[in-house]
């Protein structure tokens, strides 16, 4: 498939998730997505890994299968995600995907945190610059989704608002993925808040640029029959739902979500970390929290030259203390037990008990990377 149209140089902050995963008892191969079968899936022994990660020296080699929440059914996975990648990808959605909201695909909130509208599984928005992007390119590469889900004039007051948000908005500067990751983003606001209108627990609170305003605006006047972005048009609701859950939307959302998936392979690369679980961990550090700062490394490494004997496990535990201090002080205990729910594999995460290894049914030691 093509390579994104985009650059899409922004890590994707938004979300609140849940779906029993295998309520739809969806599986998902590395090179194919299928219907289950009643066999439990085994870790394969990965021979000869080389000195990239990830790597599949051998293409007939079995790897695991995960149980998702996440219809993958018609999607374009990257060309450059290989297939050992795709699984943890796919997997990093699925479990940080279900702490962001309860439709998967088409999680959809209104404008309750001040971002205009929020879609799709991570829930990008207008008021971050997130969500315009998305829908550019679902313009540029499936125009005929937007004549499928939108009505004439729906279309056409999308078009012309996006038109607006690229004559307005600042030029992207170019830079590398390694120069990228000293940037520090905004970490998420937990919201306790939960009726029909709102599919998520939480959401950034301030626009990150003025240039996203006059699109937050039109949501406002366009989307809801209310001036406060409260109560979502039936029309627009429809609608909405319908394109964040296409096949070629979905590919979108996973294109956008790829940074993260790259960021924290080069995170466990810097940690020497090789466990499935502390990419997980790792992949919702910038979900939920934008990210690692160069600080948490140097802490992390102090310790480690004292501490080098202990288990990967609590390594990912020591670099959630040194991150979870540098959080919102309001919300550093929701941030604690989401990440540890993924480190002891179970807890208690927004009012319901989790058993992630069991939902998804992955091995939390098992090695993504020699």
């Amino acid at each position: 498939m093509k390579k994104n149209l985009f650059n899409l140089s922004f890590v994707v902050l938004l979300n609140a998730f849940f779906v029993t995963a295998c309520n739809k008892d969806l599986r998902v191969g590395l090179t194919s997505l299928e219907q289950p079968s009643k066999q439990e899936p085994v870790p394969p022994i990965v021979d000869n890994p080389g000195d990239e990660i990830p790597i599949n020296e051998n293409p007939d080699e079995s790897f695991p299968e995960i149980c998702s929440a996440l219809n993958f059914d018609g999607v374009d996975w990257p060309e450059d995600v290989e297939p050992l990648s795709q699984l943890a990808f796919a997997l990093g959605l699925n479990v940080s995907g279900s702490f962001e909201g309860h439709s998967g695909w088409q999680n959809l909130s209104n404008n309750f945190d001040g971002q205009g509208v929020s879609m799709g599984l991570l829930n990008q928005n207008l008021g971050q610059g997130s969500l315009q992007p998305l829908w550019i390119g679902l313009r540029e590469r499936s125009p005929w989704v937007l004549d499928q889900v939108l009505s004439p004039s729906q279309k056409k007051s999308m078009l012309d608002m996006l038109a607006n948000w690229e004559r307005s908005r600042a030029p992207l500067v170019s830079m590398s993925l390694e120069e990228d990751l000293s940037l520090e983003f905004e970490e998420r606001q937990p919201i306790e808040i939960l009726d029909e209108n709102v599919d998520k627990k939480y959401g950034t609170f301030t626009l990150s640029q003025s240039s996203n305003s006059s699109s937050v605006q039109w949501s406002k006047r366009t989307l809801y029959t209310d001036s406060n972005g409260r109560r979502f048009r039936p029309e627009w609701r429809k609608a909405l739902k319908e394109m964040a859950s296409h096949p070629d939307y979905v590919t979108l959302q996973i294109e956008a979500s790829q940074r993260i998936h790259n960021v924290a392979e080069i995170y466990a690369r810097r940690l020497s970390w090789i466990q499935l679980r502390s990419y997980l961990f790792l992949f919702d550090i910038i979900v939920q929290n934008g990210g690692l700062a160069s600080r948490h490394f140097q802490r992390f490494f102090d310790w480690y030259e004292d501490n080098s004997q202990m288990s990967e496990q609590e390594q990912v535990r020591k670099m959630l203390e040194i991150r979870v201090v540098d959080s919102n002080p309001k919300w550093q205990k929701d941030v604690r037990i989401r990440k540890s729910s993924i480190i002891n594999d179970t807890g208690f995460v927004h009012g319901e008990k989790r058993n992630l290894p069991q939902e998804f049914c992955y091995e939390p030691e098992f090695v993504l990377y020699e």
